[in-house]
């Protein structure tokens, strides 16, 4: 049959069918399933004499439910408009499958000449129609698309148009097709621009604002919304509704689809496929007759971003696929099986048919949203979750994001549980054993976290006991992977987690040029809630380090250690293990990372450990650097310079330069808590000697009180000034006069 001579009685009048649902609130997102572009082989069956007329049927949409059929009926006597006509008709399903006769709709829906129905929202319950039509909703004014609601009592509201700029002049050709996505967020078409063409192209219009959409779908809540209250002197109830004005939608200028459908000679209705994510359209290659429209499907290039562009072109299967027209693909919601229109074998000039794409078995869909407990909020969507189904993983899961969905056969009860780092899910049962109809079901499963323990701490250089530098990209693994609840600063290697309390941890550090050691965390015994400080080692890889040797002296003898004295070595204020060192000889080795400088101080028994402070930020991998550290016995009498003190001039206020040493002093002191000493303060003897004993008095209680300060017994010092009355060298030179200018301690006491 010709299809122009079908077809082109639908001047201006959209027709294509919808069966979707709501995938994840009001935002559209096609899902893809596991399924091949092209059908299998199932054959087409044709719906039959009930549904099927000697007139033309076109365009069937389905109901949400699945037990409602619309279709558009051609010239049937019974259409508001007698001749070259058609109407919007509509059949229920039995309960033995088959369906009932048709019946027209009321002229509060076909309301026009050429009516046609162009898809179901996500509520069930509102449609959208070619037109737009006056305010009363009785005559058609111009073209365009309304949408309309159809009433509890199954009466129809008044059609409210939406707003899409260019489309009503721009439409010029003599056919037109459309459907709209469940959610409403897009309208996909097909049109000429051309005076009477019949050169269709596909386009698509995209809502301009998602909250308005949002609005829409929540405005039957509000509407007509009634303040009831109580007359003080009757004691009757007073109803007042509120009008609430209907929402009008705005839409984009349609844009013209791009993809390997350009160049047929025509593409018509576009249908977008929730199963699979496809656009199932209807295409001409050529513009003879003998070249019937055939069955096509795309793939878009970028479904989250983009509805513009297509890829991958496929016919559908050869059994759906004619020698005469076919058109109106449009797949259900399961992927089970699709409606289409033919001029196969038909009761007239049009009918309509359904294929089976996959073997047929019941199935239910599960829509799941995974939320914060606290927040009310979707999880974020960096969360590794693993939803699993009656405690087991499953290849019925599809993720997307923060939400997912699993279509399942029908006849069990399903426990949805899932899995997520540090946190507790609950479960949500779909219970479907008495079931034997296809349905949908919406679940949340909520996350909550566990009660957890606060771990913080520096990923360290082992060797050196300081953050090991951003540069190296430090990472820390809990149980070899990385934590979600972990904050990390890569400037100073900080780390901060939360874990859950009463297991052990196992940390490593990863880090370019390091090599990780494991370290365990113990949390059995540790109350929730709690913080706990855990610093995490890593060692530097040996071809990279300076190695410094020497030996260890006792500065009253001025020899070698005693072989019975064992030695260690403070690196930043830990004890290192890249210290070795041979009593024997008193040697030492002690490897470290070049591009820092180091507190090292030596830690022997009975001795007094001074601070040397090594520069080997200028030195390179593979140095070796020749130093001998000096050691100071505990005796009474013995007398120690405080190296590395230093005051503003003149004057007795200490700078911020000699905390270093003088905090290492501290810990000192800290080791051995009987030592007792006198601090003794001299200077040269340029200027005054009065001047120079009271200057060097109070340089000597500046360091007593800054000791003290610390939490060292003010009890344990003393503080003197000696001015230059105990020269170490001679004050006749500059370098002289500068050794004379020093602090030092007595041991009084041990």
């Amino acid at each position: 049959m010709n299809t122009s001579k079908v077809l082109g009685t639908m001047r201006n009048r959209n027709h294509t069918s919808i069966l979707w649902s709501l995938l994840a609130g009001l935002f559209f997102v096609p899902f893809f399933a596991p399924v091949t572009a092209q059908a299998q082989s199932f054959p087409p069956v044709n719906l039959g004499a009930v549904i099927n007329s000697e007139y033309a049927e076109v365009n069937p949409v389905l109901s949400i439910t699945g037990d409602t059929l619309y279709f558009g009926r051609m010239n049937h006597p019974e259409n508001r408009y007698k001749y070259d006509s058609q109407d919007i008709w509509m059949s229920t399903k039995k309960k033995d499958g088959g369906w009932t006769d048709p019946v027209r709709l009321p002229n509060s829906i076909n309301i026009t000449q050429y009516n046609s129905m162009h898809g179901v929202l996500a509520d069930g319950k509102t449609f959208l129609i070619s037109g737009i039509f006056d305010e009363p909703g009785e005559y058609w004014l111009r073209k365009g698309f309304s949408l309309i609601k159809r009433n509890n009592d199954s009466t129809w509201g008044k059609p409210v148009r939406i707003k899409m700029p260019w489309y009503s002049w721009k439409n010029e050709g003599d056919l037109a097709t459309a459907m709209i996505t469940p959610d409403a967020r897009y309208i996909f078409m097909s049109f000429s621009n051309r005076w009477a063409g019949k050169r269709l192209r596909m386009y698509v219009s995209e809502i301009k604002d998602t909250l308005q959409l949002k609005k829409y779908f929540q405005q039957d809540s509000i509407r007509q919304l009634d303040s009831v209250f109580v007359s003080a002197n009757s004691g009757a109830k007073v109803v007042k509704k509120n009008k609430v004005e209907p929402i009008i939608l705005e839409y984009t200028k349609p844009r013209q689809l791009k993809g390997p459908f350009q160049d047929f000679y025509h593409a018509e209705s576009p249908f977008l496929s929730e199963y699979d994510g496809r656009l199932y359209f209807s295409g001409r290659r050529t513009e003879t007759d003998k070249d019937p429209a055939k069955l096509y499907s795309v793939m878009p290039v970028d479904s989250k971003k983009d509805m513009i562009h297509w890829k991958d072109l496929h016919p559908v299967s050869d059994t759906v696929n004619s020698q005469l027209w076919d058109s109106y693909f449009s797949p259900h919601k399961a992927g089970t099986f699709a409606y289409f229109c033919s001029h196969r074998e038909t009761y007239g000039k049009s009918d309509i048919y359904k294929v089976m794409l996959v073997e047929e078995r019941p199935w239910i869909k599960v829509t799941g949203y995974l939320v914060n407990a606290k927040t009310g909020e979707l999880m974020p969507k960096d969360k590794e979750i693993e939803v699993r189904i009656n405690g087991a993983s499953s290849d019925s899961v599809v993720m997307n994001e923060s939400t997912f969905f699993a279509l399942l056969p029908l006849g069990q009860r399903y426990e949805f549980t899932a899995n997520l780092q540090n946190y507790t899910s609950d479960t949500a049962v779909v219970d479907v054993t008495g079931s034997k109809l296809y349905s949908e079901h919406e679940i949340r499963i909520t996350f909550r976290t566990l009660p957890y323990v606060n771990v913080s701490g520096i990923l360290t250089n082992s060797l050196s006991q300081t953050a090991i530098p951003a540069k190296n990209k430090p990472v820390l693994l809990i149980d070899g992977k990385q934590c979600d609840s972990l904050k990390f600063d890569p400037a100073n290697s900080s780390y901060s987690v939360n874990l859950p309390y009463g297991r052990k941890y196992n940390l490593a550090v990863q880090a370019t040029d390091y090599t990780s050691i494991p370290t365990e965390l113990d949390l059995t015994q540790h109350n929730e809630y709690t913080k706990l400080s855990q610093n995490v080692p890593a060692k530097p890889k040996l071809d990279n380090l300076v190695t410094l040797r020497g030996r260890m002296i006792n500065t009253k003898t001025g020899q070698p250690l005693d072989p019975s004295i064992t030695a260690k070595m403070r690196v930043n204020k830990q004890i290192s293990d890249a210290f070795v060192y041979n009593p024997a000889d008193a040697t030492y080795t002690l490897k470290l990372l070049p591009g820092a400088d180091y507190d090292l101080v030596p830690s022997v028994q009975n001795f007094y450990n001074k601070l040397e402070v090594v520069d080997l930020r200028n030195a390179k991998p593979r140095d070796v650097i020749n130093r001998d550290f000096f050691v100071t016995p505990l005796e009474i009498g013995q007398s120690v310079d405080i190296e590395n003190i230093f005051f503003e001039t003149g004057k007795s206020k200490l700078k911020e330069e000699s905390f270093r040493s003088l905090n290492a002093l501290v810990e000192f002191f800290q080791e051995y808590p009987n030592v007792k000493v006198e601090i003794g303060g001299h200077t040269d003897n340029v200027g005054s000697a009065t001047t120079n004993k009271r200057l060097s008095q109070e340089r000597a209680k500046s360091v007593a009180l800054y000791i003290i300060g610390q939490g060292i017994s003010k009890d344990r010092f003393q503080a003197k000034g000696y001015g230059p009355d105990k020269p170490k060298a001679t004050n006749k030179t500059k370098e002289g006069r500068a050794r004379n200018r020093r602090v030092d301690f007595t041991i009084i006491g041990i």
